[in-house]
Protein backbone atom coordinates (compact mmCIF):
# COMPACT_ATOMS: atom_id res chain seq x y z
CA UNK A 1 0.00 0.00 0.00
CA UNK A 2 1.40 3.36 -0.56
CA UNK A 3 1.40 6.31 1.85
CA UNK A 4 -0.96 8.89 0.81
CA UNK A 5 1.27 11.74 0.78
CA UNK A 6 4.22 9.27 -1.58
CA UNK A 7 1.40 9.26 -3.73
CA UNK A 8 0.45 12.63 -4.33
CA UNK A 9 3.69 13.42 -4.24
CA UNK A 10 4.44 10.69 -7.15
CA UNK A 11 1.43 12.36 -9.20
CA UNK A 12 3.19 16.14 -8.90
CA UNK A 13 6.57 15.04 -9.86
CA UNK A 14 8.30 11.70 -8.82
CA UNK A 15 11.02 10.97 -6.22
CA UNK A 16 14.02 12.34 -7.72
CA UNK A 17 13.72 15.95 -7.10
CA UNK A 18 12.26 14.87 -3.53
CA UNK A 19 15.90 13.07 -3.11
CA UNK A 20 17.37 16.72 -4.06
CA UNK A 21 15.37 18.76 -2.12
CA UNK A 22 15.91 16.47 0.98
CA UNK A 23 19.83 16.82 0.26
CA UNK A 24 19.57 20.36 0.40
CA UNK A 25 17.45 20.44 3.23
CA UNK A 26 19.86 18.39 5.38
CA UNK A 27 22.30 20.35 4.35
CA UNK A 28 21.01 23.67 5.81
CA UNK A 29 19.23 25.04 3.31
CA UNK A 30 15.59 26.36 5.49
CA UNK A 31 12.06 25.42 4.07
CA UNK A 32 9.57 27.83 3.85
CA UNK A 33 6.04 27.93 3.17
CA UNK A 34 6.62 27.56 -0.65
CA UNK A 35 9.57 25.12 -1.05
CA UNK A 36 9.00 22.12 1.83
CA UNK A 37 8.19 18.50 1.85
CA UNK A 38 4.87 17.61 -0.62
CA UNK A 39 5.02 20.65 -2.21
CA UNK A 40 4.88 20.72 -5.91
CA UNK A 41 8.87 22.71 -5.90
CA UNK A 42 10.02 19.93 -3.51
CA UNK A 43 9.05 17.24 -6.08
CA UNK A 44 9.02 18.73 -9.33
CA UNK A 45 11.99 19.01 -11.81
CA UNK A 46 10.91 22.11 -13.63
CA UNK A 47 9.52 23.83 -10.24
CA UNK A 48 12.77 23.04 -8.35
CA UNK A 49 14.51 24.18 -11.00
CA UNK A 50 12.62 27.80 -10.96
CA UNK A 51 12.32 27.75 -7.12
CA UNK A 52 16.11 27.92 -6.79
CA UNK A 53 17.22 30.22 -9.75
CA UNK A 54 14.17 32.54 -8.72
CA UNK A 55 15.09 32.40 -4.89
CA UNK A 56 19.44 33.21 -5.93
CA UNK A 57 19.85 29.72 -4.31
CA UNK A 58 21.60 28.63 -7.74
CA UNK A 59 22.17 29.30 -11.33
CA UNK A 60 22.81 27.59 -14.33
CA UNK A 61 26.58 26.63 -15.61
CA UNK A 62 28.83 24.14 -17.58
CA UNK A 63 29.41 20.65 -16.68
CA UNK A 64 33.14 21.48 -15.54
CA UNK A 65 31.81 23.96 -12.82
CA UNK A 66 29.73 21.48 -10.99
CA UNK A 67 30.75 20.29 -7.72
CA UNK A 68 29.56 17.98 -4.51
CA UNK A 69 26.09 19.17 -3.97
CA UNK A 70 25.13 20.46 -7.06
CA UNK A 71 22.62 19.25 -9.74
CA UNK A 72 22.08 17.73 -13.14
CA UNK A 73 18.70 17.75 -14.60
CA UNK A 74 17.96 15.65 -17.69
CA UNK A 75 16.08 16.76 -20.42
CA UNK A 76 14.10 14.06 -21.92
CA UNK A 77 12.43 14.60 -25.33
CA UNK A 78 9.87 16.53 -24.69
CA UNK A 79 10.97 17.98 -21.04
CA UNK A 80 12.97 17.95 -17.97
CA UNK A 81 12.43 14.79 -16.41
CA UNK A 82 15.00 13.76 -13.69
CA UNK A 83 17.22 15.61 -11.18
CA UNK A 84 20.35 13.94 -9.69
CA UNK A 85 23.26 15.06 -6.94
CA UNK A 86 26.62 15.50 -7.95
CA UNK A 87 28.67 13.75 -5.66
CA UNK A 88 31.96 14.08 -7.59
CA UNK A 89 32.96 16.21 -9.81
CA UNK A 90 34.99 16.34 -12.88
CA UNK A 91 35.01 15.61 -16.59
CA UNK A 92 32.61 12.94 -16.15
CA UNK A 93 30.79 13.53 -12.87
CA UNK A 94 29.70 11.13 -10.22
CA UNK A 95 25.99 11.55 -9.56
CA UNK A 96 23.34 9.77 -6.99
CA UNK A 97 19.55 10.27 -6.93
CA UNK A 98 16.30 8.15 -5.89
CA UNK A 99 15.80 7.45 -9.01
CA UNK A 100 16.89 4.50 -10.40
CA UNK A 101 18.40 6.18 -14.03
CA UNK A 102 17.65 3.38 -15.84
CA UNK A 103 14.53 2.77 -15.16
CA UNK A 104 13.82 6.36 -16.26
CA UNK A 105 15.71 5.83 -19.35
CA UNK A 106 13.46 2.86 -20.10
CA UNK A 107 10.31 4.35 -19.72
CA UNK A 108 11.70 7.19 -22.43
CA UNK A 109 12.82 4.92 -25.25
CA UNK A 110 9.24 3.47 -24.63
CA UNK A 111 7.40 6.75 -24.91
CA UNK A 112 9.60 7.44 -27.98
CA UNK A 113 8.75 4.19 -29.76
CA UNK A 114 5.21 4.19 -28.75
CA UNK A 115 5.21 7.81 -30.28
CA UNK A 116 7.63 7.25 -33.28
CA UNK A 117 10.30 9.94 -31.71
CA UNK A 118 14.26 8.99 -31.84
CA UNK A 119 15.11 8.20 -28.65
CA UNK A 120 17.68 10.36 -27.33
CA UNK A 121 18.36 11.68 -23.63
CA UNK A 122 20.10 15.10 -23.52
CA UNK A 123 22.52 16.05 -20.49
CA UNK A 124 21.23 19.79 -20.72
CA UNK A 125 20.93 21.76 -17.91
CA UNK A 126 23.66 21.98 -14.71
CA UNK A 127 22.99 23.93 -11.86
CA UNK A 128 25.57 25.32 -9.52
CA UNK A 129 24.76 26.41 -5.91
CA UNK A 130 25.87 29.86 -5.43
CA UNK A 131 25.58 29.82 -1.52
CA UNK A 132 27.22 28.20 0.64
CA UNK A 133 25.85 25.99 4.01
Amino acid sequence: MIDKKLSVMLDMGGDCTNFASQVLDTGGIPTDKEWKPYTVPWVNVVSFYNYLISHKLAKECQLSELKPGDFIQYLGPQRYSHTVVVVASGADPIVDSHTILEAVLRVIEAFALRNNLDFLIYLDLCITLIINF
